[in-house]
C-alpha cells in the first residue's frame, strides 16, 4: 500500500516536471544560477548582482508549495555547482578519491546547500500568499532570514560581489553583510516588478525604484564618509614595517622537495626581511617544513629533521631579534591520557632579551599561541566518523586536529593583533568573537593553494 502511494507521488511529480510551465520556471531558476555564478567569477561584475535574481523572481508569483520548493532547489543546486566548481579539484588533490567520486562529492554538496534556495523561494512564495507585503520586500526578507540563519560549509550569499562597490558596502557597519544582501535582493525584486509593469504596459510605479535608489545613494554617501574617516586615521596612525614571507613552492610539491631545501630558502627569506628593517615577520600557513611539537619532549612524532630545523629556526629568530608569527602544529597531552592531541596553531615567537641564540630551546620563544577554533570539516577533522567509520579510509587528507577553546590576540612590535587561521576568515561570527576592542590588526594565516589554479 505504502509503495503504491509512493509510486503514485513520483509519477505525479514526474508529470508535473514535464509541463511547459515547470520547464520555463526551472529554466528561469537555472538562468539566475548562471548569473550568480558570473558574479563570483574572475570577471567580478558587481553590477550584475543587482539584476541576477530577476529570472527566478519573475516566475515567483506563479509558484507555491511544492513547486516553489523544487524550483528554488533546482536553482540553488546549479548556483552551487557553478560557484563551488573548484571543490571537485580540491577533493582529487587532497584525498584518495578518484575524479568520479570528486564530482559526486560536488553534486552532493550542491544538493545539500541548494536547499537554502529551496527554503528561500518557498518562504517568499508563502509570504506572497499570506501577507500584504510587496513581493520584492517579501523576497528580500525571506532571503535574508534563510541565508543568514541556515548553516553553510562555505558561506555564500548574493551581495558578496559588492566588495568592489566599496562605498555602498560600508553599510555593513550598520547591519552586517545581511543588510548588504537584503538591499541587493530588494533591488532585484523592485527591478523585476518594474519590468513586469513595462511588459504589461502599465504605469511604472516610481516609489519603489526611488526608494532603492535612495538607499543606495545614502548608503554610498555614508560609506564615502566612513572611508574618508578610515583614510584619515591611517594617515595619522603610527606606521610599522611588517614582512610577509612564503616560499614559492606549490603545496603539493612540498611532498617532493626535501624539507631541508625548503627550510634553507625560508630561513634566507626571513633573514632578508629582518635585514630590511622588518619589525614583525609573518609566515603564511604551511610555510614551515617542520612542526614545533610543544609540550611533548621526546615524542615519537618529533623527527630528527624537525628537531634540527626547529632548533636552527629558533636560533635564527633569537639572533635576528625580530618577532615572528607562524602557523604550525602543536601537540599536547590531557591529564591522565597518553595519546597526544594536535592543534592547528598560530604562534608568536618573541626573542628573549639578554639570551645568546644557542641558549634557547624551540619552545622558549613561544610568547603567545592561538589554537584554531573553526576547524574545516573533512579537512581538519572528520565529522560523522562515528556513523561512518570508513570515512577516514576513503578520505586521505582528513586531519585529526582538536579545536581550540578561546580566541587569542598577540601584542607585538607596538601592535595588537587578533589571530585567525585560514577557514575562519569566512566565518563572520567567529571573526567578531576573536576581536578585542583594543585590537588594531586582524591577522589571518592562510594558504589558498588548495583552490587550485584559476579559482
Amino acid at each position: 500500500m505504502a509503495s503504491g502511494k509512493l509510486k503514485e507521488k513520483i509519477t505525479g511529480l514526474t508529470r508535473e516536471l514535464r509541463t511547459p510551465d515547470t520547464r520555463r520556471q526551472l529554466g528561469a531558476a537555472a538562468l539566475s544560477a548562471v548569473l550568480c555564478g558570473l558574479c563570483i567569477s574572475r570577471l567580478d561584475p558587481w553590477p550584475l548582482e543587482w539584476v541576477c535574481l530577476i529570472p527566478i523572481l519573475w516566475v515567483l508569483p506563479e509558484l507555491s508549495g511544492r513547486r516553489a520548493f523544487l524550483v528554488g532547489w533546482f536553482g540553488g543546486f546549479w548556483a552551487h555547482m557553478i560557484i563551488f566548481r573548484w571543490l571537485s579539484g580540491t577533493v582529487v588533490r587532497f584525498s584518495n578519491l578518484p575524479p568520479a567520486m570528486a564530482i559526486l562529492t560536488l553534486i552532493l554538496f550542491s544538493l545539500l546547500h541548494g536547499l537554502i534556495w529551496a527554503l528561500w523561494v518557498w518562504a517568499a512564495a508563502r509570504l506572497n500568499e499570506r501577507t500584504k507585503l510587496p513581493a520584492a520586500l517579501a523576497a528580500a526578507i525571506a532571503y535574508t532570514v534563510v541565508v543568514f540563519q541556515v548553516w553553510q560549509l562555505f558561506p555564500w550569499f548574493v551581495g558578496m560581489g559588492q566588495h568592489n562597490f566599496l562605498p555602498f558596502a560600508q553599510i555593513a557597519d550598520i547591519g552586517g553583510a545581511s543588510l548588504v544582501s537584503f538591499v541587493v535582493v530588494l533591488a532585484n525584486g523592485v527591478f523585476t516588478d518594474a519590468l513586469r509593469q513595462l511588459r504589461a504596459k502599465e504605469p511604472l510605479h516610481w516609489k519603489p525604484l526611488a526608494l532603492v535608489a535612495g538607499i543606495v545613494v545614502l548608503g554610498s554617501i555614508y560609506g564615502g564618509v566612513r572611508l574618508s574617516q578610515v583614510d584619515g586615521h591611517l594617515e595619522q596612525a603610527e606606521a610599522h614595517k611588517v614582512a610577509l614571507v612564503q616560499n614559492n613552492i606549490p603545496i603539493l610539491k612540498k611532498r617532493e622537495v626535501p624539507a631541508q631545501e625548503i627550510f634553507g630558502e625560508l630561513i634566507a627569506q626571513v633573514r632578508e626581511a629582518a635585514a630590511g628593517g622588518a619589525e614583525l615577520i609573518v609566515l603564511a600557513e604551511s610555510s614551515l617544513p617542520f612542526r614545533m611539537w610543544g609540550g611533548i619532549a621526546g615524542s615519537s612524532f618529533i623527527t630528527a629533521d624537525a628537531l634540527s630545523m626547529g632548533r636552527d629556526f629558533t636560533y635564527a629568530v633569537q639572533e635576528m631579534g625580530v618577532p615572528v608569527v607562524a602557523a604550525t602544529t602543536l601537540a599536547g597531552l590531557k591529564p591522565g591520557e597518553h595519546q597526544p592531541y594536535l592543534t592547528n596553531s598560530a604562534v608568536l615567537l618573541a626573542p628573549l632579551a639578554g639570551r645568546a641564540p644557542g641558549s634557547v630551546a624551540p619552545g622558549d620563544l613561544i610568547a603567545a599561541r592561538y589554537d584554531k577554533i573553526g576547524l574545516l570539516p573533512f579537512g581538519e577533522f572528520m565529522p560523522l566518523q562515528g556513523l561512518i567509520p570508513q570515512l577516514r579510509q576513503w578520505i586521505r587528507g582528513g586531519g585529526t586536529f582538536t579545536p581550540g577553546t578561546k580566541p587569542a590576540s598577540f601584542d607585538v612590535a607596538g601592535m595588537k593583533l587578533a589571530a585567525g587561521i585560514c577557514y575562519e576568515a569566512i566565518l563572520p561570527a567567529m571573526t567578531l568573537k576573536a576581536l578585542r576592542p583594543e585590537d588594531q590588526v586582524l591577522l589571518n594565516l592562510t594558504n589558498d593553494a588548495w583552490f587550485g589554479e584559476g579559482d
